[in-house]
């Protein structure tokens, strides 16, 4: 009793959150201080320390890097080019010995270098004789190693890898939290506090927009975005309904189509979801806190900086959410007005868009009364007859009755399962179970469970599971799962982990379950090693052909003609040839085999198509440039071997 007694005085209370304070930041400028060269890594997904340099020689070469000899890595027997990669390690100082190099293509980060054997003997010698790439490839404006992309970038990366690399920070941030959490806040408002959570989110949103578009983007952005292309071609996607097209047009026609300028439109979306989850949860401290992990979320930062309608889906999400709670508490005609108009525009969004909504009429359905129920029935039908105009045109020939279109494998247990542990980490579904348990358990929930936030968290927990069920009932008509589709509901993870502490009465099983969850979520998972947050150089294999190219050669690229212009300018029509890649070995071989030219340029998934390039090589001499995990450059020179 006494101590219950001297933990309630808020004398006592605020010297124990000023030592949580304390520990916080000397914790972190430990952390800092003892892992400064770790620090400065990326450490969560190495987006600024790609290296790939890909020499073409008959000598022996040796690479170093920061003046340590690097080996080559393991390549295809049939490949000319010795490929040399460093990843996940600051790169500051690139040199080589080798006085018969051919060509070397280098790919850092983002951007590409072509040198000529020419050019390599030009280059200047350090002290010890070694070749040392020139000063545009050495440093970037602003940067102090070779892989740095500015200022911004940095501290995108530096301050995300606080959070994703709990081995080094998990003290700082959980003393971090249990402070916010237990701070009283009545000192400076939380409005306050809100609008730097969005200035955060704004920031880091704000940084790496200027890669070029990659093939979904090219399509949003020439074939429908386009101010000056027909209205029709807002029907044409496949996969994806008219609204994000529509509202492309407009953007593209004030702003311009700049890769820069286009991007901005998701992100504004992205960025004013941020308080949507703060209003969602009633503006309380853990809404702050589920805004705050929504805006370093890797997904949402990922989907803000890409001209899609997925950071569109998750603003609308969290809108028809708020607005089926207010239809719930007060089904007035104005409430049933603004839901269907939100339902009109998320229908139009994407097709995940419509489970959300099925979800959401069968809550309607069940909490509404009397005339209610005909009311919401009304609105979800009236709103479901503004999407038949494109499922009448594109969505059932193309799409959904189409196996030809994204043929997605029927989705098992542990696909749903690894969409879990994608959005929300790689141990949160037992602690998600357990919170379960206590809420279904009657008895338990009388004695632990605080109803103030269990609505909401049903709700979140109701909409993931319904989501779940449909999409798999929906796959034995036609499967399109692919898990980040479920990122239209991403802020309804991230509140059905962290609102579980809320929950709970008990201060100490607060405590315990924040620590858990923080640990849960911000733990490494297989996301963080297999993605990277930055988008693909679409340009690259044109450098590489621009630089190497003579009269009997010819760029393969896979996109339609419409786009050439607006993408690779430059280039004259008898440059190039342009087809839909075939996804088929021997179809590929034939379209080689069969083009006039000597020289061949073409751009290859390698994780598709690995059997072509040794089937190829058997026939005509072969070397490819690997510029990510699963795109790569081929140069086919048509010489029998």
């Amino acid at each position: 009793m006494f101590l219950k007694s001297v933990f309630q005085n808020n004398v006592v209370k605020n010297i124990i959150l000023f030592f949580i304070a304390v520990i916080a930041v000397f914790s972190f400028l430990f952390s800092f201080v003892f892992h400064a060269s770790d620090f400065s890594i990326p450490l969560f997904g190495g987006i600024n320390s790609d290296v790939r340099i890909n020499i073409e020689t008959k000598q022996d070469t040796k690479v170093f890097i920061n003046g340590t000899e690097i080996k080559a890595s393991p390549n295809f027997q049939f490949n000319d080019f010795d490929c040399y990669e460093v990843n996940n390690f600051p790169v500051f100082e690139i040199s080589f010995s080798n006085n018969e190099i051919e060509k070397m293509v280098i790919s850092v980060g983002d951007k590409f270098f072509y040198f000529s054997k020419s050019e390599i003997k030009n280059f200047k010698k350090d002290n010890i004789g070694n070749f040392e790439l020139p000063k545009n490839v050495k440093y970037s404006k602003n940067s102090k190693f070779i892989t740095d992309k500015g200022i911004l970038h940095n501290f995108f990366i530096n301050f995300l890898s606080i959070f994703y690399n709990p081995f080094y920070f998990i003290l700082p941030i959980i003393c971090l939290i249990l402070f916010i959490l237990n701070f009283n806040f009545n000192l400076f408002k939380n409005s306050a506090i809100l609008w730097g959570i969005i200035f955060l989110g704004l920031i880091l949103r704000l940084s790496d927009l200027s890669p070029n578009f990659w093939s979904d983007e090219l399509y949003t952005v020439f074939m429908a975005g386009r101010f000056d292309a027909s209205f029709l071609n807002t029907f044409i996607d496949p996969g994806n309904p008219p609204l994000y097209f529509i509202l492309s047009k407009i953007w593209t026609a004030c702003f311009g189509i700049e890769p820069i300028t286009a991007r901005f439109l998701p992100l504004i979306f992205s960025v004013c979801s941020i308080p949507l989850i703060y209003l969602f949860l009633n503006k309380s401290k853990f809404g702050l806190l589920a805004a705050f992990i929504f805006s370093i979320n890797l997904y949402s930062l990922i989907t803000a900086k890409e001209a899609r309608c997925y950071s569109l889906c998750i603003f609308l999400g969290l809108l028809l959410a708020i607005y089926l709670f207010k239809l719930l508490d007060k089904p007035s005609n104005k409430n049933f007005i603004l839901y269907f108009l939100i339902s009109i525009l998320a229908f139009n969004c994407h097709f995940y868009m419509a489970f959300v909504l099925f979800s959401n009429f069968i809550s309607g359905e069940i909490f509404l009364c009397g005339k209610d129920k005909i009311k919401f029935l009304a609105v979800n039908f009236l709103s479901f007859l503004t999407l038949l105009p494109y499922l009448l045109i594109t969505g059932l020939k193309k799409s959904l009755f189409n196996k030809n279109f994204n043929d997605f494998n029927f989705p098992d247990f542990n696909f749903y399962l690894d969409v879990v542990q994608k959005f929300t980490g790689k141990f949160s579904i037992f602690i998600i179970l357990f919170a379960l348990i206590f809420i279904l358990c009657p008895k338990l929930k009388e004695k632990f469970i605080n109803n103030e936030n269990l609505k909401i968290y049903n709700y979140s927990i109701y909409l993931i599971v319904s989501m779940f069920v449909s999409t798999f009932l929906f796959s034995y008509i036609r499967p399109l799962t692919k898990d980040f589709y479920f990122v239209s509901i991403l802020p309804f993870f991230l509140i059905s982990l962290f609102l579980i502490p809320s929950l709970f009465k008990n201060k100490k099983i607060q405590i315990i379950l924040f620590i858990l969850v923080l640990i849960s979520y911000f733990a490494p998972n297989d996301y963080i090693k297999r993605e990277r947050a930055r988008l693909l150089n679409f340009d690259n294999i044109v450098s590489f052909y621009l630089e190497d190219k003579n009269e009997s050669s010819v760029l393969i690229i896979p996109h339609s003609k419409e786009m050439l212009p607006f993408v690779y300018k430059g280039l004259k029509p008898d440059e190039l040839t342009v087809y839909p890649l075939p996804q088929n070995k021997d179809e590929l071989i034939s379209l080689i085999k069969n083009n006039n030219k000597k020289n061949i340029y073409l751009k290859v998934e390698y994780n598709i198509l690995p059997d072509f390039l040794i089937e190829i090589s058997k026939m005509y001499k072969v070397s490819f440039i690997r510029l990510d995990k699963d795109i790569i450059i081929a140069r086919i020179v048509k010489n029998k071997q």
